[in-house]
């Protein structure tokens, strides 16, 4: 029996070699990388997002030994060794002007010691043109980059997770979140000059806060957080779950009965639907119209963090909300509460729940971005506000 951790954040290597349990998302992997140049994702925060980006981290290593029975494993995939690019967004103290730039630019710097560049002290698009075309040059052996090597040289991949943090941190101080996300223009727009040179950008997240500065900074960008095709990502589906945890159904049941949480009569098929009762209900798929009868249609994701803790205590209890909120998202409601009460139904344009522009922010996209909320149906009757809303467990 595989082991259960409910530490945040593991290396996708230390999770396969510990053999841990391991959700198998390579195919979904497979299929991004192979059908856009610059992605982002947004989902609630504990969703596996910086597991995620550490699998296509060792993926784009060329670390083949890792992904021995995944999907890719059996692909068409080559394992090509790339140069990459890997750094968080979630720097703490960026109130101050200029701080965001400075970590920023010493991040890279310390990225290119570590390679043996010399990064120079510029504005954070130099500096990180400067990185990406070393980065290209050196692991292709280049002192020029001829043309003629494009088609077969191995581009630099860049990673960013957290990218729009130094955005929704200060949500609530609409002037720094402002500056913060003009620092951000700055560095994303270097994207579109270094097309040639880069093979894939993934960037991560919880919220669209900060996409205006990659919808300006990148023609090619393409948003996979709605998309049906992705929807199943990160979280745990209804088939990782009887995947991952079928061996532990049994003696988590016991145990529940034992504590009287479940009566005494009742059997794994109780126990499956007691499990969704509680943890089920996340839905990312813009598309597919959203059955709560029929489980074959739009994909339901189950909350990792909460059922990982679930088999691990063999406990019912509501772990994710109880991990805590987004910093800025106690300090919103306590300035305006009534704002945060509302009506049924929910009923929202897909433009609308990805607005986020600081200094006026509406509820009800902070509460879907932050997993609060979850799609509870696409209805393409109604164009206008084809979404409705619910809370998803």
């Amino acid at each position: 029996m595989q082991k259960i951790i409910t530490k945040i954040g593991l290396p996708f290597s230390e999770v396969i070699s510990e053999k841990m349990l391991y959700a198998d998302k390579t195919e979904y992997i497979y299929n991004m990388v192979n059908s856009c140049q610059v992605c982002l994702l947004c989902r609630p925060r504990h969703f596996g997002k910086s597991l995620l980006l550490s699998t296509i981290e060792a993926l784009f290593l060329g670390q083949r030994s890792l992904f021995q029975g995944l999907w890719i494993d059996t692909s068409d995939y080559a394992f090509a060794k790339h140069p990459i690019i890997k750094l968080s967004m979630n720097y703490s103290g960026t109130s101050e002007p200029g701080v965001l730039e400075d970590r920023i630019i010493h991040t890279l710097q310390t990225l290119g010691t570590s390679e043996g560049l010399s990064i120079s002290d510029f504005s954070l698009d130099v500096a990180l043109e400067a990185l990406v075309r070393g980065l290209y040059n050196k692991h292709n052996n280049l002192k020029t980059a001829p043309s003629d090597n494009l088609r077969t040289a191995l581009r630099v991949v860049i990673l960013i997770d957290d990218y729009d943090a130094p955005v929704i941190d200060y949500l609530d101080q609409p002037a720094i979140a402002q500056a913060n996300l003009a620092t951000l223009h700055g560095f994303y727009r270097c994207f579109k000059n270094l097309d040639e040179k880069i093979h894939f950008v993934l960037l991560t997240g919880v919220s669209q806060a900060a996409s205006v500065s990659l919808g300006q900074s990148s023609n090619n960008i393409v948003d996979i957080s709605l998309k049906p095709e992705y929807a199943g990502i990160c979280g745990f589906t209804l088939q990782d779950l009887d995947n991952l945890f079928a061996d532990r159904y049994e003696d988590t049941l016991r145990a529940l009965i034992d504590k009287d949480m479940m009566p005494p009569n009742s059997t794994v098929a109780d126990l499956k639907a007691e499990i969704l009762k509680w943890y089920d209900g996340y839905v990312f798929d813009g598309q597919t119209p959203f059955d709560e009868t029929s489980l074959d249609k739009a994909t339901r994701v189950l909350n990792p963090f909460s059922i990982v803790n679930f088999f691990d205590n063999k406990s019912f209890s509501d772990y994710w909300l109880r991990s805590g909120p987004p910093s800025f998202l106690p300090k919103l409601i306590a300035n305006d509460p009534d704002a945060f009460i509302f009506e049924e139904p929910l009923r929202y344009s897909e433009e609308s729940l990805s607005s986020f522009i600081p200094g006026s922010v509406s509820p009800v996209p902070i509460l879907f971005q932050t997993g609060y909320l979850t799609l509870n149906g696409v209805s393409w009757k109604d164009r206008k506000t084809p979404y409705s809303l619910k809370i998803p467990n």
